[in-house]
């Protein structure tokens, strides 16, 4: 079981691990291709985009070729559009990989979750998910610090090509310990409707995509912000850190507190955490200092919110709908709300603050208000 928990792992790093680790490029990157920084963002977003749309699909392919078989085409084709990134010499070009890198990342965000809920009782999940999103939580921290070297000595390039090693690594373990799993043969399309129809998932979903949008707008809008600060590419690497280890940190007080409270109140904790961090962006004077304090709260909400959140709105009976419904409108949703609020606002720490701070009173009034909402009767 052990096995299986780290392929989940790996795999549930996709996503993150290829948007965060050339963000210490973007400034390079957007120079090479002689655009501008709007347009260079629009590589994250659209990878964002193809990573939420590609997870609608997954379903019906493990449905019919089974999860591993399914994983490992997904796998392949991230490893291979990795490779195709890191030699493109155009936008365009480098534009279409990145979408094709992320319709094979998302496979392993919806088989992972998938195998939790297949594999693991209803009372384990919760516990599963604060093991699983530490070691994710990573991510943010460590990508963008190795990104920041390998741009540093070896080019912007060199970021894809550790991602295609990363997969190949991945490759290799789920091929030999993930089992062979086929969802039964259901109406995908109803399924999908019965999803969202659910109150409770409706309520946890919404609360999880306004902690991923906030998570997304500080990434896209800081790599710039650092530069108006005049760091470099290597400083800039470790400024993420205090973030994931605010993840890791909620983690570990979510696994220990689900002992005496309730995932609900839990979640209700980090929103506030959440609100706390959105005021201190807007209220506190504005410095390095002062951002990545803020942030660190944010982190907490990340930490704790976000993943149960998840495990909350991923139902038994619908767990491949489910799991492909909230990665689709928690990553989609990320992806069009950075990119339009950089295209519309531009890169500075008011449109940061201002973005945070709103996404934090309305993540909490979502779930106040879903409180009172009825469950649906089967």
């Amino acid at each position: 079981m052990g096995r299986i928990v780290l392929c989940i792992v790996l795999i549930s790093s996709f996503g993150l691990l290829a948007s965060d680790i050339y963000l210490p490029a973007l400034d390079l990157i957007s120079t090479d291709f002689h655009v501008s920084h709007t347009n260079i963002t629009l590589t994250i977003s659209a990878y964002l985009i193809a990573l939420a749309v590609a997870q609608l699909f997954y379903a019906p392919f493990i449905t019919h070729f089974g999860s591993k078989t399914t994983l490992l085409f997904g796998i392949s084709l991230y490893f291979l559009s990795a490779i195709s990134c890191a030699y493109s010499s155009t936008l365009i070009c480098f534009l279409g990989f990145r979408i094709l890198q992320g319709i094979g990342a998302a496979s392993g965000l919806v088989i992972g979750r998938v195998l939790i809920s297949q594999y693991f009782s209803a009372q384990q999940i919760p516990h599963i998910y604060a093991i699983v999103y530490p070691c994710v939580a990573l991510s943010p921290a460590l990508a963008p610090l190795i990104g920041s070297y390998l741009t540093h000595y070896f080019g912007w390039h060199s970021n894809f090509i550790f991602i295609a090693c990363f997969a190949l690594f991945s490759f290799i373990l789920c091929r030999r310990y993930l089992p062979q799993y086929y969802l039964p043969k259901t109406n995908i399309w109803q399924s999908y409707f019965t999803v969202l129809r659910e109150p409770k998932f409706i309520k946890n979903t919404l609360v999880v995509c306004c902690i991923y949008q906030a998570w997304f707008i500080y990434l896209t809008q800081s790599a710039f912000i650092f530069k108006d600060f005049h760091l470099g590419e290597q400083t800039i690497g470790f400024l993420y850190i205090p973030l994931s280890i605010g993840i890791i940190l909620a983690n570990i007080c979510t696994k220990k507190a689900l002992k005496q409270y309730s995932p609900q109140h839990i979640i209700k904790i980090g929103l506030l955490c959440f609100l706390l961090g959105g005021m201190c962006f807007y209220f506190l004077p504005v410095s390095v200092v002062s951002l990545i304090s803020s942030m660190f709260f944010v982190s907490l909400a990340n930490g704790s919110s976000l993943s149960l959140a998840v495990a909350e709105a991923n139902l038994p009976h619908h767990s491949a709908t489910a799991s492909s419904l909230i990665g689709f409108l928690q990553i989609s949703s990320a992806g069009i709300c950075s990119y339009t609020i950089s295209a519309c606002f531009g890169h500075s720490y008011t449109v940061l603050a201002i973005s945070i701070l709103v996404l934090a009173c309305l993540s909490l009034f979502i779930y106040q208000i879903g409180r009172h909402l009825p469950l649906r009767t089967r």
